[in-house]
Formats: structure tokens, C-alpha cells, sequence
């Protein structure tokens, strides 16, 4: 029988902030994607619009801050940007984790800037409350 990662469903929901300080939701597609352990996941950022804009991914425990995995000031459609073995942002700004186990669950944010938007988008794992 394959172990499946308790928290194996990761719910997309999206906060988007201008600097107004009005919020906006987004939707998002597909909404859930279930992760088995040993998986590898990509987490898109939808708020990534401009090929100027700079991408940072976070990611928080349930009582603990937030924790900056990294920043990519300019994400091009060459490289991609590795935080670890198991941990980067794709050219595309999009998150990667590969292998997942137990320890990623976590509630994964990514937040964009530049000029002219300021937006946040938050993934969240229903796994530790």
C-alpha cells in the first residue's frame, strides 16, 4: 500500500493586494492537487504577470512565522533558481519541491513586486494546525 501524505491535499486559495489596500480574490486552477510522499510538486504563482517582476516564496508552520525560502529578483526563461536539493523556483517563478515528506507540510506563500503591483497569494496544506 503507497503511504500517502496525511495533508495530501493542497488548497489554493489567492489574496491579491494593489496598493489601494483593497483586496481581491483570484481564481485559481485547479483549486486542490493531492501530493503522495516521494512526490514531486510545482506550485505555480498566479500572480506572476511581468517578466520585470521579482518572485519571493515563504513557508510557515503552524505557529511559527513565516520563513523566506528565497527571492528571485528577475525570473527569465533560462535558469532556474535552486534554495536546495529538494527545494527551487523554476524560470518561470513557479515552486518545486521535489520528494515531498511529511516536514512540507506547511502553508506556502508567494508574493510579487514590481513597479507597479504589489500582490500575495497563499497555498495552503490543511496538514498541521
Amino acid at each position: 500500500m503507497e503511504r500517502v501524505l496525511m495533508s495530501s491535499v493542497l488548497v489554493l486559495i489567492s489574496f491579491c493586494t494593489g496598493f489601494d489596500g483593497r483586496s481581491q480574490a483570484a481564481a485559481l486552477s485547479p483549486p486542490t492537487v493531492q501530493v503522495k510522499v516521494g512526490d514531486n510538486i510545482t506550485l505555480q504563482c498566479p500572480l506572476l504577470v511581468n517578466a520585470s517582476s521579482s518572485v519571493s516564496w515563504y513557508r510557515k508552520w503552524s505557529g511559527r512565522r513565516p520563513q523566506l525560502l528565497l527571492t528571485v529578483a528577475t525570473p527569465t526563461n533560462s535558469s532556474d533558481v535552486t534554495h536546495s536539493a529538494r527545494v527551487l523556483v523554476a524560470a518561470d517563478g513557479s515552486l518545486r519541491l521535489r520528494r515531498v515528506d511529511f516536514s512540507d507540510s506547511a502553508v506556502y506563500y508567494c508574493a510579487v513586486n514590481d513597479d507597479s503591483l504589489k500582490m500575495m497569494s497563499k497555498l495552503r496544506s490543511p496538514g498541521r494546525h
